[in-house]
């Protein structure tokens, strides 16, 4: 199916919502780390816009790293927890400070509870806290509750504002709901063949 970026959509959250939620962390952030100067920890490809977004509206002397992890869905289980980071990074750098992890969107909370325990057991920061702009309403396996949360929003499947589904609607402006036929689903297929690839 040809992507069509006009395509009238179901919107969740618009953009100029997104951008008050962002303005709106940034400014308790800022308060809650005024004089000091944390990493902030990105969990790669779907937070860069927002991440992009808020260090802008950060008045602190922040640091940032970006960190790519597959998500536990996607690690064969024959492979071990140190193979779910994509790339070298420098943990060191981690040690004995103040990080802030963050991400667009917690929906297991799989990744950012395996990388904000990583962290813990492995830097001894100063402190850690978490960071989301949205968070799904829905039971989580995992424990991990973010510390600061833009917005919580219906267990919907959704894609949009750096947030991608088969690589693709990154570069909408809004966060919307997709269709059955923009998901590559037919509509006439049995629900148990719905399964994200």
């Amino acid at each position: 199916m040809k992507f069509d970026y006009h395509k009238k959509r179901n919107v969740l959250v618009p953009n100029n919502e997104l951008k008050k939620l962002i303005y709106k962390l940034a400014n308790k952030i800022n308060k809650d780390y005024k004089n000091k100067e944390p990493i902030l920890v990105a969990l790669m490809n779907s937070s860069f816009v927002f991440i992009g977004h808020l260090v802008q509206h950060l008045e602190i002397g922040v640091e940032v790293e970006f960190l790519k992890i597959y998500t536990y869905s996607k690690v064969a289980e024959k492979k071990v927890d140190t193979e779910r980071i994509k790339q070298h990074f420098d943990w060191d750098r981690l040690k004995g400070r103040d990080i802030i992890v963050a991400d667009e969107l917690i929906d297991s909370g799989d990744s950012l509870d395996y990388v904000t325990k990583y962290i813990k057991k492995h830097c001894k920061p100063k402190s850690l806290k978490t960071v989301v702009l949205l968070e799904k309403k829905r039971k989580r396996p995992f424990a991990i509750k973010p510390d600061y949360v833009g917005k919580k929003i219906p267990n919907e499947w959704i894609t949009g504002f750096g947030m991608g589904y088969k690589y693709r609607f990154r570069n909408l402006r809004d966060v919307v709901i997709l269709d059955d036929e923009e998901k590559g689903f037919n509509k006439y297929e049995p629900k148990h063949k719905r399964v994200c690839k």
